[in-house]
């Protein structure tokens, strides 16, 4: 880990626990949910419900797992 990354991850921890209130539950999604949404081995669709409604998502690699947790809420 480089030094800006290693800065990054305490940044976020800081604003989970303090600011947000919710440090354990972004430690659980970070370090064990998130590890299960990549290894996944099944497709992450849902049946089409509207028909006039398209989404269409650029996303780069650093934050393709967000982009994964954020699918169920649509």
């Amino acid at each position: 880990m480089s030094y800006h990354s290693v800065k990054k991850s305490i940044f976020y921890l800081r604003k989970a626990f303090f600011e947000y209130h919710h440090g354990l539950r972004y430690i659980r999604n970070k370090y064990f949910f998130s590890k299960k949404i990549i290894t996944l081995n099944r497709v992450l669709e849902k049946p089409i419900n509207r028909h006039n409604l398209s989404i269409h998502v650029l996303v780069g690699d650093r934050d393709s797992v967000m982009l994964l947790w954020s699918l169920p809420c649509l």
